[in-house]
């Protein structure tokens, strides 16, 4: 099935919801929201149904704000806007959507006449793409692909031992304590930002070995799923890892393109609630204890909630969020008042039911610095995936000018890990982001003569 078609699919199921939601808006105190709301749905359909990239940071963002911020609050008005112990006023809402509506305004007009002047002829078609995926023909000879694998091997075993040699451990995502990091935040940090995306990356830059060892490759393959386990890491860092691994299968091995749109509706409607299952169990915890929900309304859709109560009731940080996310490998014990996630500390401060709660991008910036906080950070974002975008695909139009496939790789994580870096908070995505790029960089340096 053609992308475009898949997107028309997708587009008609989201059309689908807003209709079947729309008559909870009924009961809504006032117009304005369900105008507001309607009006941020409409844009970003449009957005979506023509945008000239399939796979890029700037439809992530779209999907992200449709999804987050158009689809969820329309389902949550039954719930009169409950978020994690408090109500929030219709007032607020409306504050938020007229909030959002600028935000979208701002991403319109700073990146239209940026991708305007690109062209698109000399970038390419979203067959490019496939034909930049096919065109990797690694040789690699057995010495260096067993020196791939001991490599790996040894970042496994390292893996293994910080949890204890215990593979229940690494298929569940049991609380720190359960497992002997012993407070060793550092050390955790480590192990989950840099060893674990390496050693998957490895498998992925295998998979563009032409000449494969195929014990080799199953090795690889184990010790990457092991490591990187669904249901024992967050759910936004498997989605960037088996997304990217998604991708590469589809572009290289079977020369399709499938509307990224139709995955993330897949994604977030099915395969997010589910792996909400095993999120943070304790060793004595029973997996039939939990429910599967697939309510837009539920808490795997907060983050409307979380963004109003941070524009209404939160404390302006004065960029301490900041500082804290970037320089997020200083151990407390020297930096005593080095900041909490946002959404933790927001829970704090209102006495919400729950500590372990996202804190939307835009949210992060309105905590920084206000009104002006959360301009800058909508401007920067705007501009980060512009220039991301464009050089990637600039590039890959010409392909002698990439000689490496990481650089595939890390696109593809780096696209799929901004779905969690908008979700937030800003502290736990800017330190994944750092180190999957890390170990990417790591990867490279290791591999730029193998071939």
């Amino acid at each position: 099935m053609k992308q475009k078609t898949l997107t028309y699919i997708s587009i008609l199921a989201i059309i689908f919801i807003i209709i079947f939601g729309y008559k909870n808006l009924i009961q809504s105190p006032g117009i304005e929201f369900t105008l507001t709301n309607l009006c941020i749905n409409v844009f970003l359909i449009y957005k979506l149904l023509f945008t000239k990239k399939n796979i890029s940071i700037i439809n992530i963002i779209y999907i992200f704000i449709l999804f987050f911020f158009g689809l969820s609050p329309i389902y949550q008005l039954d719930n009169n806007f409950y978020t994690w112990g408090v109500y929030l006023t219709y007032n607020e809402v409306l504050i938020s959507n007229l909030t959002i509506i600028i935000i979208l305004i701002i991403l319109h007009f700073n990146t239209r006449p940026l991708y305007n002047k690109i062209n698109y002829n000399l970038i390419g078609k979203d067959k490019t793409l496939i034909n930049f995926s096919k065109q990797f023909n690694i040789y690699i000879n057995f010495k260096s692909q067993l020196l791939l694998l001991l490599f790996s091997f040894f970042l496994f075993i390292y893996f293994f031992k910080s949890y204890n040699f215990n593979f229940i451990n690494i298929l569940y995502r049991f609380n720190d304590s359960d497992l002997g990091f012993n407070g060793n935040a550092t050390f955790y940090l480590f192990i989950s930002y840099f060893i674990r995306p390496l050693i998957f990356n490895t498998f992925l830059f295998y998979l563009f070995c032409n000449n494969k060892n195929y014990f080799i490759f199953i090795v690889l393959f184990l010790l990457a799923i092991v490591s990187v386990f669904p249901t024992g890491v967050p759910r936004f860092f498997a989605a960037s890892m088996y997304l990217t691994f998604f991708y590469i299968l589809t572009l290289k091995y079977f020369k399709i393109n499938i509307s990224l749109l139709f995955v993330l509706i897949i994604g977030l409607i099915f395969i997010f609630p589910f792996l909400d299952l095993f999120r943070w169990v304790t060793t004595d915890d029973k997996i039939s204890n939990y429910t599967f929900n697939l309510d837009l309304a539920s808490g795997n859709f907060d983050a409307f909630g979380m963004f109003t109560l941070a524009l209404n009731r939160g404390t302006i940080v004065y960029g301490s969020n900041i500082l804290s996310s970037i320089f997020f490998f200083i151990p407390r014990v020297f930096w005593p008042n080095k900041e909490i996630g946002s959404g933790a500390k927001i829970s704090g401060e209102l006495n919400l039911t729950l500590d372990n709660i996202s804190m939307p991008y835009f949210a992060e910036g309105y905590l920084s610095f206000g009104i002006v906080g959360l301009l800058m950070f909508t401007i920067l974002i705007s501009y980060l995936a512009f220039k991301i975008d464009i050089n990637f695909y600039k590039k890959i139009a010409q392909i002698k000018l990439i000689s490496n496939p990481i650089y595939l790789i890390s696109y593809l994580n780096i696209v799929f890990l901004f779905f969690f870096i908008m979700r937030g908070d800003l502290l736990s995505s800017y330190a994944y982001l750092f180190g999957i790029s890390f170990s990417n960089y790591i990867l490279y340096k290791i591999t730029k003569n193998f071939f």
